[in-house]
């Protein structure tokens, strides 16, 4: 029950509802979110901005709903931004640290192969049946560093192990 609960929540928040921002207003509050998470870990680990800069892609996630951006208990909204090409993924994330309130978590892609993986398994999902049947995918198998960014401030690396991900086709239709 949980599960049917979950895809139809995943389901609403992927469609287009009067109640959500449209697909470009969310795209910037997305972007702002991403902009924000780094500026604090700017304050927090310099060093790290550089090696997220460095790094031929990164992720930012968040669970927080806002009034662009609203989310089911549980899951994340972010962006992978591709260093090396200049272009942006916007995702859903179901994963332990979704689980954990107000949470924003960065991967930090090692290699250009490993970014691909990612994203071909993060395929956009058309219909909420399809998100049920959507596997869960194996962090350990990708070259990544995870980091979390908890409600208090604190900056810390953590194990990560699996999720489930899917591109959101509406925020990654450009109007």
């Amino acid at each position: 029950m949980k599960q049917i609960l979950l895809i139809l929540s995943l389901f609403l928040v992927w469609t287009c509802s009067s109640d959500i921002a449209p697909p470009g207003h969310q795209r910037a509050e997305i972007l702002q979110i991403r902009d924000n998470t780094l500026v604090e870990i700017l304050a927090l680990d310099p060093e790290l901005v550089g090696d997220i800069n460095a790094a031929p892609a990164f992720a930012i996630f968040s669970n927080q709903s806002n009034d662009k951006v609203k989310l089911a208990n549980g899951i994340g909204i972010g962006v992978i931004h591709n260093n090396l090409t200049g272009h942006n993924h916007f995702l859903l994330a179901e994963t332990t640290l979704t689980q954990q309130p107000n949470t924003r978590f960065i991967f930090v892609f090692d290699n250009k192969p490993q970014i691909e993986k990612f994203i071909s398994y993060a395929q956009v999902i058309h219909d909420e049946s399809e998100m049920a049947e959507h596997p869960t995918f194996s962090l350990s198998d990708i070259a990544l560093t995870v980091y979390q960014l908890n409600q208090g401030g604190e900056l810390l690396s953590v194990n990560l192990k699996e999720g489930r991900f899917w591109q959101s086709e509406r925020l990654n239709q450009t109007e």
